[in-house]
């Protein structure tokens, strides 16, 4: 830290060598700088304030939300627009500083930057029924800062008044255009839809699942059909080998020689009929079920037959087929599992069809569904914004009949006024600025030599940069003629020094005189 101090003092005794070099710029970056912030015109500020109530129709049919500040925001972003604003140089006679094409057009940019429009929030209940705004406008003329103030104002107030109703015609004519182009889009569609669906009937999806979900689910019906059809198929075996290992004809229990009048067969053959007939109510000749029940009835009858033929062969007589009941409850299960098969049987042959149906179509029907698909995108996208267009076109009609019944509260709080004193330049704070920045550029320079044009101090930083030791210094002897003239030249120099801080004493207490100095050459130069 030692070391620190001493280089910074070090640095500082060589950059006192060109004080007065410094002292003199400093000088002239002064009297520069405060001949400009004297120049400078002053500006003065104008402005307005006026309220803009919502309407009392917002709590009952609230259309659009924010409306009156919506219309506040649109007619202020008009009014910054250059014919809005090139009416205002107009009415204002402002347009009378420019001559040229490239001046009117400076002229009109640097309006539209001076003039502001802000919004003002305040806590009263005033503001929380509507909205307050405020306009200002700052020019070297207060007058003509006035007159800009007070032409926006009137602008704005006629342009709220209009803009009520003004572009609800253009509003609802383009809704208009826009629903009926629509609306033939949208038929165009649904008609490209019909005629896509009736070229591909049977083709196209179900509802909600796509070509590959159908065929999965076809594989695993199928799938489940077999395993159902080879559980019965091993069922059907063991009835007929435990039917094969029973008697059909016992002897007769009485011992009277005679028959049972009517067997199991008999029933089992008159049930069968019933169910036959039953299942030609809801079915036709060519269902699976029929088809099935007449080949068991069949089967029956042919058993019917060969057991009466067996039975007369043996000297019997009458219609009686079996009189076993253990044989019987068998036949029974047997006729009932077959007839289950028969079923299974015609569902796996409607199954496999599908199936095979379905994968036959495999490289045709993914292609209709995203054909399918992409017509049926377009129709919602149509569809959504036609719907869109018609919410739309329905709120503005209900906006233009609310309107016609309440308007824009629009009252002017503050009418314009100008201040007298100006509100810039800030000539105080730029004279202090300008004299601290006149310092630091005489300083800067004196640095700057130093740094180009070094030299050794003294020994502790002849040693610090050479490296080597240092074994003695001879220190100067000054007689007293030169040290009365070194006193003097330090008096002068900050007798000059302070000049500076006095003359920015002036200057703050004689403002108002320098700026009309200022303002008499600023005349004068541009003559």
């Amino acid at each position: 830290m030692h070391e620190l101090i001493e280089q910074v003092i070090s640095e500082l005794r060589g950059a006192w060598r060109f004080r007065w070099l410094a002292l003199g710029i400093a000088w002239v970056t002064c009297l520069v700088g405060w001949a400009v912030v004297f120049m400078m015109p002053n500006k003065y500020e104008s402005e307005a304030i006026f309220y803009v109530g919502k309407s009392r129709l917002d709590s009952l049919v609230p259309v659009g939300g924010g409306e009156d500040s919506s219309l506040v925001d649109r007619v202020r972003q008009s009014m910054l627009l250059t014919p809005s604003l090139e009416k205002v140089a107009r009415n204002t006679d402002l347009d009378l500083r420019a001559t040229t094409r490239e001046e009117k057009q400076a002229l009109i940019d640097s309006l539209a930057l001076a003039i502001n429009i802000d919004s003002v929030n305040t806590r009263s209940r005033r503001n929380k029924d509507g909205s307050i705004f405020r306009i200002s406008y700052r020019d070297t003329d207060p007058q003509m800062s006035l007159k800009v103030v007070d032409e926006v104002l009137d602008t704005f107030r006629e342009e709220i008044g209009a803009g009520r109703t003004g572009g609800s015609e253009d509003a609802l004519e383009f809704l208009e255009s826009g629903i009926a182009d629509y609306r033939a889009q949208l038929q165009q569609r649904e008609r490209e839809l019909a005629d896509f669906r009736r070229e591909n009937v049977g083709l196209l999806p179900g509802e909600g699942r796509g070509y590959f979900e159908t065929l999965q689910d076809a594989l695993a019906q199928n799938r489940e059909i077999q395993g159902e059809l080879s559980l019965l198929l091993n069922q059907r075996d063991t009835l007929q080998q435990q039917l094969r290992g029973q008697e059909p004809i016992l002897s007769d229990p009485g011992g009277s020689g005679g028959v049972i009048p009517k067997t199991e067969l008999e029933q089992r053959i008159s049930v069968f009929e019933s169910t036959i007939q039953e299942l030609l109510t809801r079915f036709t000749e060519k269902h699976p079920d029929v088809i099935a029940a007449r080949d068991q009835l069949a089967q029956l009858r042919a058993q019917r037959e060969k057991q009466l033929e067996e039975l007369s062969a043996a000297g019997g007589s009458g219609n009686v087929a079996s009189n076993n009941p253990v044989y019987q409850q068998l036949q029974i299960s047997l006729n009932s599992v077959n007839l289950e098969i028969a079923e299974l049987q015609g569902r796996l042959a409607t199954s496999r069809t599908q199936v095979a149906d379905l994968q036959a179509k495999i490289d045709v029907i993914p292609q209709i569904e995203a054909q399918l698909a992409e017509l049926t995108r377009d129709y919602d996208q149509i569809n959504s914004v036609y719907n869109d267009m018609r919410a739309k076109y329905e709120q503005e009609k209900l906006r233009r009949k609310r309107l016609g019944w309440d308007n824009v509260t629009f009252e002017t709080m503050e009418p314009p006024n100008v201040g007298r004193n100006p509100v810039s330049p800030m000539r105080s704070q730029l004279i202090l600025l300008v004299t601290l920045a006149g310092l630091g550029v005489g300083g800067a320079i004196a640095y700057l030599l130093q740094q180009l044009k070094p030299v050794f101090i003294d020994g502790n930083s002849l040693r610090r940069i050479t490296g080597l030791p240092v074994l003695g210094s001879v220190s100067m002897a000054w007689e007293s003629q030169h040290r009365s003239k070194r006193r003097r030249e330090l008096l002068v120099f900050a007798s000059a020094t302070g000049m500076i801080f006095v003359a920015v004493v002036l200057l703050l207490v004689f403002r108002e005189v320098g700026v009309e100095v200022g303002s008499e050459v600023r005349k004068l130069a541009s003559l």
